[in-house]
């Protein structure tokens, strides 16, 4: 295969896509049908690679959500269905695997759920052994009526993870044993708060775990946090808009937060503006700078990733069904567009 990369993408559709990446040109050389699932719009990876975990999207009147297991081929990188478990919730849009791969965790939106789901040797998931109901409220009465889990984050040592609450602006706090009848246990620490009708959505740690970024939907806005590895504490260093100033957080939705694999950079994605936001990371402060909104190549950026090698970074466009490549510019954080390739409402992208 050379220098290249294997890469799935999720969808609003009733498919999952593999594709080609060429490391050098930054071109996808095909993107072809991996396996059928019902709306698989948020795909991982286990550590071994060797297993894919999608979600499927659906709610209360499709039966409630599901989440399906796959075993990938390394060579072709076609997936073979190993089977489907219910997500215990409606519409999940998360899902996360530890390190040992004893575990998945996943993030009902609709019903404001986390469920753990046990895995086998062989990736086959197990009908869930846990199933924490959030509650609580915000002030967006349209949005945050009720909670909305909407991802879970571990943090390195896999000991410890944060649930997202959209719709009570809280970060979680939880330990996790995954010896325990229960793996998940609320942690004896403070929840985080974000801005009241802030909306967290996603977060991600820097390389070195000191420090936490977590992107705030309804906002548009991103938290630096700095996190204590030992305490599991976060302590707010610094509250930053994704959007160029004069672009009012209404006419905008944020949706994903990446880090380069340098920890130099950190990429947010703008629905609604359908830009891509680029901020200089301080690495001593973990303080970030906005240096630019680049436009995202199509319509609402739902997600997008950085390949390994922190070269390229892919969008998923899902409104104007397209997938856009641009080059990254290692010294300045800076995108280029190279390509753009059509696929049906595409919404997650992820590499092997």
């Amino acid at each position: 295969m050379g220098n290249r990369i294997t890469g799935y993408l999720g969808t609003y559709s009733e498919e999952i896509y593999a594709f080609t990446l060429d490391m050098e040109e930054g071109r996808i050389e095909d993107i072809r049908i991996a396996a059928e699932s019902p709306k698989p719009s948020f795909l991982t990876v286990a550590p071994s690679k060797k297993y894919l975990y999608a979600i499927n999207e659906l709610g209360k009147d499709e039966g409630g959500g599901m989440v399906s297991a796959f075993k990938r081929d390394p060579l072709s990188g076609k997936l073979a269905r190993l089977n489907q478990v219910p997500s215990e919730g409606f519409f999940p849009c998360h899902v996360v695997i530890n390190d040992r791969e004893t575990h998945a965790v996943v993030s009902n939106y609709a019903s404001g759920t986390l469920a753990v789901l046990p895995l086998g040797p062989d990736g086959v998931l197990g009908k869930a052994v846990q199933v924490i109901t959030l509650s609580g409220a915000g002030p967006n009465t349209e949005r945050q009526e009720g909670p909305h889990a909407h991802s879970f984050l571990f943090d390195r040592s896999f000991t410890r993870g944060f649930a997202f609450d959209l719709g009570t602006d809280r970060l979680m706090a939880y330990s996790f044993d995954p010896f325990a009848d229960l793996p998940l246990t609320a942690a004896a620490i403070p929840w985080f708060n974000v801005n009241p009708g802030a909306g967290p959505r996603h977060g991600i740690f820097d390389p070195t775990g000191t420090h936490g970024y977590s992107i705030n939907e309804l906002a548009s806005t991103v938290d630096v946090l700095k996190y204590n590895q030992s305490t599991g504490i976060f302590e707010e260093l610094q509250n930053i808009s994704a959007l160029p100033e004069g672009i009012a957080g209404l006419n905008s939705i944020a949706a994903a937060i990446k880090i380069s694999p340098d920890g130099n950079f950190v990429y947010t994605s703008n629905r609604g503006h359908d830009s891509i936001a680029v901020f200089k990371r301080d690495a001593a402060s973990g303080a970030l700078t906005l240096t630019g909104c680049i436009p995202s190549g199509g319509k609402t950026p739902r997600d997008f990733s950085i390949d390994p090698s922190g070269n390229f970074l892919l969008v998923c466009n899902q409104d104007s069904n397209t997938m856009a490549v641009f080059r990254i510019n290692r010294a300045t954080g800076d995108l280029v567009k190279l390509f753009a390739y059509p696929v049906p409402t595409p919404v997650c992208v992820i590499f092997s």
